[in-house]
């Protein structure tokens, strides 16, 4: 990936992207305790996670075009 690369940084928004999206997953499986964004239902890193993958999402498509 590093010799086809089409613009400086690509690998680093790939590395997010796949980053956020392992651990908005992985936060699924967790049994112990944590805090909760939204009570039940998103917990602190699973809100974290979405920007940041909307983020890389983003500069990855404003790159391309």
């Amino acid at each position: 990936m590093r010799k086809s690369g089409r613009f400086q940084g690509q690998i680093l928004w790939y590395y997010i992207l796949f980053y956020a999206s392992i651990r908005f997953a992985l936060e699924f499986l967790r049994a112990d305790p944590r805090g909760f964004f939204i009570p039940e239902i998103l917990s602190t890193s699973q809100a974290i996670a979405i920007p940041l993958a909307i983020l890389a999402l983003y500069m990855l498509g404003r790159k391309r075009a």
